[in-house]
């Protein structure tokens, strides 16, 4: 298996997004297939009546974890390098699980709609983050993973990304340095300036790497094909810089200056830092 490499950097800090292909096993005899077998029964769903399958998506709570390293060392590197070393991490020690963001036949009952600007009711666009108070430099949504446990092919519940989103986030944050609620963006607003619309497909074993900037909503699933991902956040140890004197930028501040058309930024909060309740 390749590691990460210099040319998925390179991709990274161009696009603010890089697929990570066959990261970790899946297959038979796999922890992820038993994960995977698992999750029915946790779900209370028999895989062999796709008549009794739920059409809005389910979530899974964890109920086992194993360390990164230990699975996928390959996406643990990507993480690491994209987000300037380990040492800038918040957890060095940290983990993956089977909380298992499920699709199994969500939208069915509608029209396929492409992955654009317009979204199917109850996919909406939007950044991660509902717990704490968004700045420009805000350390909490350091990198988003979308990690695949299953096969995701279009059609069939993958997620819809906009990478050319990361611009009016960063101007939008760039405005409020007082700080904005998780419910003060105006989602559709920022949607209809891009695009560049991509939906996240790939083997299982596949991770992508988003920009935290980069809105995503959830698709529909009318291929009727039971769709296992999660959603893994790694967050910074301290807040963003981007004013460093020696400009030796992380990848995830450069994606930023690059998206603002500036070389460096001396960017200050004017509001607190909180984290707010779920």
């Amino acid at each position: 298996m390749d590691l990460f490499t210099e040319d998925d950097l390179a991709f990274f800090i161009e696009h603010g997004y890089v697929v990570l292909k066959d990261c970790f096993d899946a297959g038979p005899g796999s922890l992820v297939a038993r994960w995977r077998q698992e999750s029915w029964e946790r779900a209370g769903l028999d895989p062999d009546k796709p008549e009794t399958w739920p059409t809005n998506a389910r979530v899974l709570k964890p109920t086992e974890w194993v360390d990164i390293n230990d699975i996928s060392p390959k996406a643990c590197q990507g993480i690491c390098g994209i987000m300037g070393g380990e040492h800038n991490l918040k957890n060095r020690h940290y983990q993956w699980s089977n909380h298992f963001l499920m699709n199994y036949a969500t939208g069915t009952d509608q029209e396929w709609v492409p992955c654009g600007a317009e979204s199917p009711e109850g996919l909406n666009w939007h950044v991660d983050g509902s717990w704490f108070r968004h700045f420009l430099d805000s350390p909490e949504q350091g990198i988003l993973g979308v990690v695949m446990f299953s096969d995701m092919e279009s059609q069939a519940g993958c997620t819809c990304f906009a990478p050319d989103s990361i611009k009016p986030i960063a101007e939008f944050l760039l405005e409020h340095p007082e700080g904005v609620e998780p419910n003060q963006f105006d989602w559709e607003d920022i949607i209809h300036q891009c695009s560049d619309f991509h939906e996240c497909i790939g083997r299982a074993g596949d991770v992508v790497l988003l920009h935290p900037f980069i809105m995503h909503r959830g698709s529909q699933n009318i291929k009727r094909i039971p769709r296992f991902m999660a959603n893994i956040v790694t967050s910074f140890a301290q807040p963003l810089c981007y004013n460093r004197p020696d400009g030796n930028y992380n990848p995830i501040e450069q994606v930023v200056l690059n998206a603002l058309g500036v070389e460096s930024l001396d960017f200050q909060i004017t509001g607190k830092r909180e984290h707010l309740r779920r």
